[in-house]
């Protein structure tokens, strides 16, 4: 782009802007791309021919491709013929594996059956004047496949497997038909040697040492052929305004175009996965106009494939090879399609308007049928589907959505496209006339572009949405502590975690964005339920499901809580707890205490924050108790907790610092920390840790 074109592009800036976010036109914001997952690859061949691998040599081509091919520099390899033809389904699979042998490439696949069925180019009336049945064909055969010593195409019996030189001449005559296979073949005399050694001499004609020498075609080389030379053909009296190269040997690399046929098409709409398509071809200079920008685009967003398909199925006459036209008798292809794979089609032209804004056509080509209609699109059409969405399988459109007052296709034109002069200003135009009508194309141009980034989602920065909800948190309880552990929500929103907000019963917490674990304790006997809401820069998620959980072993009984005076745990300040030894991860410690009531069940003893069970114990009868006890390893360096439960309810604690080296510390009441080895005595007085069922606080 020249540097005055991106001085225009630049001035255009703030009037895009406004296009773009739906200003004077009211444009529809499409969401932007997450990263596309793959897509299934189109393998047309293996899906529609049994026994035959994925992944042949066989690649299929448009009848404009064809011919392409048959008038470029190079030896081809070609068979004639599809799925819907006999000797195609009985020999493909023997083909495929000799080709293999060979070395082959590709083998380029044309059907005469330009739908796959009924439409046969040997037969069919174009409708073009001065043209008569078969003309297509009549145009393969007499303008390049009999330039032959001994021509064998068009008498009924024609070859289906050959090799093509269109540069080949023998004894100055030309030859091109290096080698070919014909007639017809059964399906027991396809899968014996004698056939396969028939495939073989043929690839033998082209052999050096064993391996076939043959020409490929890429994508990136037909297309590039068919849409340079016919634009510079339609402007070729003035190419520095309307331009002289659309495609240039820079666009070879990542070149994500595919050229399909009609019954390519139905496979891929029929087919698993979502899949980006372009409709369009190289003899519509609108499609030409941003073809280019397509594929750059959908490339470098990572679409692996970008399908073309083109609505005129020989790719350049019109009437009844144009499957989009009332006027074609084919156009039931278009119709079907339309109503059985597009029911949610957008396009500019509504069905109610004039005659020309939709396509009239017999289903399924019954003549004896009524004719009804079908919306009609306008090209380049590009669109993402996805089949299984039946209702909706167009699951994003590059169009303009003006709201009420309907769509507008982006039908634009290469020299607005790449900022140059373009048309000259009519004898009846104003030079204000003039310079607003420009303006008014350059602004649409760069307005389609624009919108091609948003629908491949490239420049655009994702809209942020509050975090999906987390699922429902795992709740454990260990005397009067409840632990509520979650895992973090599958989506973020966009915008990373700040926090999150952990409820249990009535009680609510803030909790950091890393930490997914939260211990509540004093919580009463009783059901608690727990749920959890994560957080971001926009909001909060919606809570997860609850779960629940119940604190104590038995509910308590008509006054106090406890249920009476008989079997009382230690009042506050009765009972302490000591601990000493080897205070690491993986260390041994002794755990000692007194004040417990002799008639109580087992002592149990815990290594909080995440409570970690240590083992249990029995009180003297003069209320002390010991145990012996390994830390864990996987319990980490720092703060802890040593706790004591008896009948599940804590009354004791003393805090404790694990090293991580031969350090290691206890501690008691803040600023108190003792080296290990040495006891640390807590006595817990009234306004201590001793929680009993008496004074326990709640959680509900």
């Amino acid at each position: 782009m020249s540097t005055a074109a991106r001085g225009r592009r630049l001035a255009a800036g703030s009037v895009i802007a406004a296009l773009v976010a739906g200003g004077a036109v009211g444009l529809t914001a499409l969401p932007a791309a997450a990263a596309p997952a793959p897509a299934p690859t189109l393998d047309y061949f293996a899906d529609t021919i049994p026994g035959l691998r994925a992944g042949s040599v066989f690649e299929s081509v448009t009848f404009e491709r064809f011919e392409s091919l048959l008038n470029s520099d190079g030896t081809y390899a070609f068979l004639l013929g599809g799925p819907s033809d006999a000797t195609t389904l009985a020999t493909a699979a023997q083909i495929d594996q000799v080709a293999q042998q060979y070395g082959v490439d590709a083998i380029y696949t044309f059907d005469p059956l330009l739908d796959g069925e009924s439409v046969d180019i040997r037969t069919f009336v174009t409708g073009v004047a001065g043209e008569a049945a078969g003309a297509l064909y009549t145009r393969l055969v007499d303008g390049y496949l009999n330039k032959d010593a001994t021509p064998e195409f068009g008498a009924g019996t024609d070859p289906y497997l050959f090799v093509y030189d269109g540069d080949r001449q023998v004894a100055g005559v030309e030859d091109r038909i290096v080698a070919s296979l014909g007639g017809t073949e059964d399906t027991t005399s396809a899968a014996t040697d004698g056939y396969r050694q028939k495939v073989a001499s043929v690839f033998d004609a082209v052999a050096v040492n064993g391996q076939a020498k043959l020409d490929t075609q890429s994508q990136y080389e037909f297309f590039s052929t068919a849409v340079n030379s016919r634009h510079r053909a339609a402007y070729s009296t003035n190419l520095a305004a309307y331009g002289e190269t659309i495609f240039t040997d820079a666009d070879a690399e990542d070149f994500v175009l595919q050229s399909i046929t009609y019954p390519e098409l139905l496979d891929l709409l029929e087919s698993d996965g979502e899949h980006t398509i372009l409709f369009g071809g190289t003899w519509c200079h609108n499609t030409r106009a941003v073809i280019r920008d397509v594929n750059h685009k959908a490339a470098e967003s990572g679409v692996q494939t970008v399908y073309v398909f083109d609505l005129r199925l020989d790719g350049w006459s019109g009437a009844n090879a144009h499957i989009r036209d009332t006027n074609s008798s084919i156009a039931h292809l278009y119709g079907d399609l339309v109503q059985k794979h597009l029911p949610n089609l957008k396009t500019q032209y509504v069905l109610d308007g004039s005659a020309g804004q939709r396509v009239e056509y017999h289903p399924s080509g019954d003549t004896s049928a009524a004719k009804v209609a079908a919306r009609k699109l306008q090209v380049p059409y590009l669109f993402d589907y996805d089949g299984s969405a039946t209702a909706a399988p167009v699951t994003k459109n590059w169009i303009q959505d003006n709201g009420q007052a309907g769509f507008r296709e982006y039908m634009t034109e290469w020299w607005w496209i790449s900022d140059l002069q373009g048309p000259a200003k009519r004898p009846n135009q104003t030079d204000e006339q003039y310079a607003a009508g420009r303006a008014t194309s350059l602004a649409f141009a760069d307005e389609a572009l624009a919108k091609l980034d948003e629908f491949f989602g490239l420049g655009v920065e994702p809209v942020a949405t509050a975090p999906a909800a987390p699922s429902a948190p795992t709740v454990t309880a260990v005397g009067d502590a409840v632990t509520v552990s979650w895992a973090a929500p599958a989506s973020d929103g966009g915008s990373p975690l700040t926090g999150y907000s952990v409820t249990l019963g009535s009680t609510t917490v803030a909790i950091a964005a890393g930490v997914t674990s939260h211990t509540f304790t004093g919580v009463a006997v009783g059901t608690h339920t727990a749920s959890v809401t994560a957080l971001n820069s926009v909001g909060s998620s919606p809570a997860s499901a609850t779960a629940s959980v119940v604190v104590g072993g038995d509910q308590p009984g008509e006054g106090e809580p406890g249920g009476g005076e008989e079997g009382e745990l230690p009042e506050a300040g009765e009972a302490s707890v000591t601990v000493t030894g080897d205070l690491r991860p993986g260390g041994e410690i002794r755990v000692e205490g007194e004040g417990i009531d002799p008639e109580s069940d087992a002592v149990r003893i815990e290594l909080h924050s995440v409570p970690t069970v240590l083992g249990s114990t029995t009180a003297a009868a003069d209320g002390t108790f010991a145990l012996n006890a390994t830390i864990p390893a996987s319990v980490p360096a720092g703060g802890h907790a040593v706790v004591v439960f008896v009948d599940g309810v804590e009354v004791a604690r003393t805090s404790v610092t694990l090293a991580a080296s031969g350090l290691a510390n206890t501690g008691v009441d803040p600023g108190l920390l003792i080296a290990g080895g040495v006891t640390a005595l807590v006595l817990l007085g009234a306004g201590g840790l001793l929680m009993s069922r008496r004074r326990a606080a709640s959680a509900s």
